[in-house]
Order: C-alpha cells, then sequence, then structure tokens
C-alpha cells in the first residue's frame, strides 16, 4: 500500500485495485511496496504525482485493470525507486492473459529505476501476453531511465501500441526487446537514446 499526505485528499494507493483509484496532481510523493491493479480496477496519476517503490515492488496491470498516467509537459508523472534504496523495484508489468484485456496509458511520464536483471529480466515498462490484445498499450511524451536491463520488453507476440511517440530511453542496457510482431506497431522515426 502507498501513502502520502495531501491536504484533505485521499493520496493512498491500495496493495490492490479492483475499483477506480484517482490520485491528484496535490498528492505528495507517495511510498508504495507493491500494487497490483485487477478484476477491472483502474489507477489515475494525475500530472505532478510522484511514486516511489521499495526495492523489489512492482506495479502490475492484469484481469482487465487500467493504468491512466496523465502527466503534462511541464508537470510529469514520476514512478521511481524509493529514496536511499540502491536496488531497483521490478517496474511496470502489464499481464495480458485469459480474456480480459488490461490497459496502460503513459503520457508525460518519467520511469526510472525499475526492472530485474536474470533468467526473468523485465523492463521499467514490460508486457506479457497469451492472448491477442491490440491497441492496449499507449506511450505518450515518456522518458524510461537507469532501467535495470530493458527500458521497454514486448516479447510476446499479438501485442500492438496504440501508440508510441516522443519516447525516450537513456541510461539502459538494452532500450527496447521487441517480439518481431510489436515492431510494425512502432513508429518509424522514433528516436531512441540508450546507453
Amino acid at each position: 500500500e502507498g501513502e502520502g499526505e495531501g491536504e484533505g485528499e485521499d493520496c493512498t494507493i491500495p496493495a490492490i485495485v479492483a475499483t477506480e483509484v484517482i490520485i491528484p496532481s496535490t498528492c505528495p510523493p507517495i511510498a508504495s511496496d507493491g500494487v497490483e491493479i485487477i478484476d477491472g480496477g483502474r489507477l489515475e496519476l494525475n500530472a505532478g504525482v510522484t511514486v516511489r517503490f521499495s526495492d523489489g515492488a512492482v506495479l502490475q496491470i492484469e484481469g482487465g485493470g487500467e493504468l491512466d498516467v496523465l502527466g503534462t509537459a511541464d508537470d510529469v508523472v514520476t514512478l521511481e525507486r524509493a529514496a536511499g534504496v540502491a536496488a531497483s523495484w521490478q517496474g511496470i508489468l502489464a499481464r495480458f492473459t485469459g480474456t480480459d484485456v488490461s490497459t496502460v496509458h503513459l503520457e508525460n511520464a518519467v520511469v526510472r529505476h525499475g526492472g530485474c536483471e536474470g533468467s526473468e529480466a523485465l523492463g521499467c515498462l514490460t508486457i506479457i501476453s497469451s492472448l491477442t490484445a491490440p491497441n492496449a498499450i499507449s506511450v505518450v511524451d515518456t522518458t524510461f531511465a537507469s532501467c535495470s536491463v530493458f527500458g521497454v520488453l514486448a516479447s510476446s507476440p499479438n501485442q500492438d501500441f496504440e501508440a508510441f511517440t516522443g519516447v525516450t530511453i537513456t541510461d539502459s542496457p538494452i532500450a527496447m526487446g521487441l517480439h518481431a510482431d510489436v515492431i510494425g506497431s512502432i513508429p518509424s522515426g522514433v528516436v531512441l537514446d540508450s546507453d
């Protein structure tokens, strides 16, 4: 569960989001041990919100859940590891299994320090799909930085991006790991700045 103390507003992200949770722009940084968005639940993070994840935490979307990260050019949403934590959190994990298609919309966001190494490597954003889920992911004007391995990992077939524009991937060993079926949904001319 993540908590922050806003002025009279609910700045709490429950560990399991099964309804609609809207985090307003006025919330201070929120600490989280991990969040699972399931069963049609929706998490909306508005401009200026910062969520800091503990070591090993994950932001997982499955079972028809929806993540809407709605930053602005002047006031981005930041998802990062907790201050003082040397290791990384596991990043955003979108699982498309069963019959319920989950959605992820990132706009004007900074996602950093996410993912994990090893045989089950994850990226700052990882998409795992066992069903055809076209256009369920939208990434616009978003930066992935200092990711453990991948900035974006979409190694399963049958997954197209609805949008993938204005994306920067920096200071990550591998910018993108994409299945051949996914590559066609990335517009030509996307510039990736990966070290």
